[in-house]
């Protein structure tokens, strides 16, 4: 909502409207839901599997602006830190359930544990690198 008030764009509002939409369809659903099927199982492992690749698409991004530029901008070194240490407590959280069913969820840590090593390199990339000095000296110039 408070995107939605800032922006005041199309794009802002639509996405408030879907998910202000889709939170009341699913508490609407808890009630009148007839009841609990194993269909719960494929639509969770879909929901982690497209999160997987959101992250990863999110991610990649991120690393390419950072090489790019040869600058971290905002994105903060400690911050990037925990989150790798979560996704180590999740790695070993999906090993304990075994993997026939911590699959979908190893998939998604281990996707942004690799993504967020790749980022906490760049972080001493960009402070020794020649490559990243010129990126940066390029956009001045």
């Amino acid at each position: 909502m408070e995107i939605m008030m800032d922006r005041k764009s199309a794009r802002s509002i639509v996405s408030f409207v879907l998910s202000a939409s889709g939170l009341l369809l699913a508490v609407i659903g808890l009630f009148y839901g007839e009841s609990i099927s194993d269909k719960g199982k494929v639509i969770s492992t879909s929901i982690i599997l497209c999160v997987s690749v959101l992250i990863a698409q999110g991610y990649f991004h991120q690393i390419r602006l950072i090489y790019k530029s040869g600058r971290t901008g905002a994105v903060d070194l400690k911050m990037s830190q925990f989150i790798f240490m979560m996704d180590i407590s999740t790695i070993a959280f999906a090993l304990t359930m075994g993997f026939s069913k911590g699959w979908p969820l190893l998939v998604l840590a281990v996707t942004s544990g690799i993504t967020k090593l790749v980022i906490m390199y760049l972080f001493k990339w960009v402070a020794v690198s020649p490559i990243a000095a010129k990126h940066r000296n390029a956009r001045f110039s």
